[in-house]
C-alpha cells in the first residue's frame, strides 16, 4: 500500500510540474532570453513570429546548425542576438597536437597551457555561407561585437534610407542608437545610415545576401508597433519565403532526428535485432504446442482431506448463496466435460439435469430449506452425471 501511495506522489508531481510548465504565463516570460521568439516579454520577439506565421507565411524555429541540404534555399534566416560570439563547433577549434604526442607522465610535469578563446574570422560558418549562396537570406542582428563585426553607439535615433530597396520605408526609428563598424563591412554597402554610420547594411553573396542590423531592438515585442519596424520585418521576410528563426544562439537546441541520431550511435543494427526477436516471439506465442486446453475440463480432485480442507475453507470464506453457484458452475463444467456440448446446447442441457432449478444470486441470502433444495438437485445431478459414464 505504501510503495502505491509513493508512486501516486511521484506521478503526481511530474503531473503538477509539467502543467505548471504548460499553462503558467511567466514560463514564457522569464525563462527565455532576449531576442528570442520563445520569450513574450517586452524584450522577446514572440510578437514577430507571431505575426509572419499568421500572414500566410512559412515561420518555424531552427534548433539546430544551418544545413545547405535541409534549410529552403529560398528562406530567410533571422538570428538575433544581444553579446553573444558566433557559433563554433567541434570542428572548427584547433586540436593541440603537442598535447597528443606526451606520456602521461610528462603531461602530470608540464603545466597545461591556457588556451586563448578561439576568436572567429568570418560572420557565418561555412555551411551558413554554403546555403547563402545557394539563393539564401540570413539576417543577423547584432547589440554589441560579434566576431569580426563591431559595434558602437551613436546619438542619432532616426536612420535613413542610403540604397534604393523597399518602397515606403524611408526612415526608422532607432529605440538603441548603434552603428556598424569593422572589417565586414568592406564587403558591404549601406541600406540605412544614420549621419555617416552604417546602421543597416547587405553584402550579396552567390544568389543570395547578408542583412547586418545593428540595432537588433527594433523587433522586440515592445518596439515592432513603431517606427516602420513591422514594415521592416516584413520586407526583409519576403512575400512567399519560408522564415526561421535561429533559436540556437538562445540555448533552444533541438536534436538531430531519431534517424540521425540512430546512425550516430550506431543503433540501427541492435534496434533491428529487437525488432527480429520481438517477432520471433510474437509469433511462437500465437502457436499451440500440442492440444489446446479445454476450459470445462474436469478439475476437482478426489482426494478426502482436499475435499474436506477447501470445504472448510469455504464455509468460512464464502456465503452460501456464492457456494451454489461456485457449484452449479462446476456441474456446467462436468457436463461440458462428459458430453462435449458447448454454448446454448450446454445451458440446455444443464436446465434439463437439474429440473430447470434457479440458483440464487451469490450475495442473496438462502434459508437453510432453500439450501438443502438446491444442494440435493444438483447433487443428484453429479449423480445422473456419474450413471451415464458407466452405463
Amino acid at each position: 500500500m505504501r510503495r502505491a501511495l509513493l508512486i501516486a506522489a511521484i506521478v503526481s508531481y511530474f503531473l503538477a510540474a509539467l502543467a505548471w510548465l504548460a499553462f503558467d504565463r511567466r514560463v514564457p516570460r522569464q525563462a527565455f532570453d532576449d531576442l528570442s521568439s520563445e520569450s513574450t516579454s517586452e524584450q522577446g520577439v514572440s510578437l514577430a513570429y507571431k505575426y509572419l506565421s499568421t500572414n500566410g507565411r512559412s515561420v518555424a524555429q531552427l534548433t539546430r546548425p544551418v544545413d545547405a541540404n535541409v534549410i529552403p534555399r529560398d528562406g530567410v534566416v533571422f538570428r538575433l542576438v544581444e553579446q553573444r560570439e558566433p557559433l563554433f563547433f567541434r570542428d572548427d577549434i584547433p586540436e593541440d597536437e603537442e598535447d597528443d604526442n606526451l606520456t602521461d607522465k610528462s603531461r602530470r610535469k608540464k603545466p597545461h597551457p591556457k588556451k586563448a578563446k578561439p576568436v572567429a574570422t568570418s560572420l557565418l560558418s561555412d555551411d551558413e555561407e554554403e546555403w547563402v549562396r545557394r539563393g539564401g537570406r540570413f539576417v543577423l542582428g547584432v547589440g554589441s561585437a560579434y566576431g569580426p563585426l563591431d559595434v558602437r553607439g551613436l546619438t542619432i535615433h532616426t536612420a535613413r534610407k542610403a540604397f534604393p530597396i523597399w518602397s515606403g520605408l524611408d526612415q526608422l526609428t532607432l529605440p538603441e542608437p548603434r552603428g556598424l563598424a569593422g572589417d565586414p563591412l568592406r564587403r558591404t554597402h549601406a541600406l540605412y545610415v544614420a549621419g555617416n554610420d552604417t546602421v543597416i547594411a547587405r553584402q550579396p553573396i552567390g544568389a543570395g545576401d547578408l542583412i547586418l542590423i545593428a540595432t537588433p531592438e527594433m523587433f522586440m515585442n515592445e518596439h515592432l508597433a513603431t517606427g516602420n519596424h513591422l514594415a521592416l520585418l516584413a520586407a526583409l521576410a519576403g512575400a512567399k519565403r519560408p522564415v526561421f528563426f535561429d533559436e540556437l544562439p538562445h540555448g533552444l537546441a533541438g536534436d538531430t532526428g531519431f534517424v540521425a541520431m540512430l546512425k550516430e550511435w550506431n543503433l540501427g543494427p541492435f534496434l533491428l535485432l529487437l525488432l527480429v526477436i520481438s517477432a520471433v516471439v510474437f509469433w511462437r506465442g500465437g502457436r499451440a504446442i500440442g492440444e489446446r486446453e479445454d476450459d470445462y475440463r474436469e478439475t476437482r480432485s478426489d482426494a478426502v482431506d482436499l475435499v474436506a480442507s477447501l470445504g472448510a475453507l469455504y464455509d468460512r470464506s464464502i456465503t452460501t448463496g456464492e457456494a451454489l453457484t461456485l457449484y452449479h458452475h462446476e456441474l456446467t463444467r462436468a457436463v461440458a466435460a462428459s458430453s462435449g456440448l458447448r454454448g446454448d446446447a450446454l445451458h440446455k442441457r444443464v436446465a434439463e439435469l437439474t429440473g430447470g432449478i434457479a440458483v440464487p444470486h451469490k450475495h442473496a441470502k438462502v434459508s437453510p430449506e432453500n439450501f438443502q433444495r438446491i444442494l440435493q438437485t444438483l447433487n443428484d445431478s453429479f449423480r445422473r452425471i456419474e450413471h451415464a459414464k458407466h452405463s
